[in-house]
């Protein structure tokens, strides 16, 4: 008989999980200090933030869209962001229920009513991850927002257009 998921099961969700920790093995295989691929991973590791603030970076910084009409360019838009929710959620599929008091307290920052400091800590990774995102878009020269209402960056000082 079939049955939902608390968890979410639609191919589409374990689509995006799949591609989603492909992209995180691309940035521990390219890193000096980590020398397994996300299954292997430690709790410790995974439910920690310094290996999202990485991921982070890394979706940022150097990974680079592989295919389609975006081929070559960085993710932009609300998708480095989304990338980076859903490698957390699948840590916290593997670890909540099972891992350490430290590790529970982690993914206090999933609990979107909450206003402990986990929550605090990725609401804030995520809204640097869009300034980031935003300021980018303003250097190339491409639009920040539909106006020039509170969204939108003003031009940098002395910027060549």
């Amino acid at each position: 008989m079939a049955s939902l998921s608390a968890k979410g099961s639609s191919t589409s969700w374990t689509g995006q999980q799949i591609n989603v920790i492909r992209i995180f093995n691309i940035m521990v295989d390219n890193a000096d200090d980590l020398d397994t691929e996300w299954a292997d991973l430690p709790e410790e590791v995974l439910c920690s933030q310094a290996i999202y603030a990485r991921f982070a970076y890394f979706l940022l910084h150097t990974f680079k869209v592989e295919g389609g009409v975006n081929k070559g360019k960085p993710l932009d838009g609300g998708t480095p962001a989304n990338y980076l929710a859903i490698a957390i959620n699948a840590a916290a599929a593997k670890f909540k229920a099972v891992g350490s008091d430290a590790t529970k307290r982690f993914f206090n920052c999933l609990d979107t009513n909450s206003t402990l400091e986990e929550l605090r800590w990725l609401r804030g990774l995520k809204a640097n991850m869009k300034r980031e995102i935003m300021e980018r878009m303003r250097d190339a020269g491409d639009p920040v927002g539909r106006s020039e209402g509170a969204h939108s960056l003003p031009p940098r000082p002395n910027a060549v257009r």
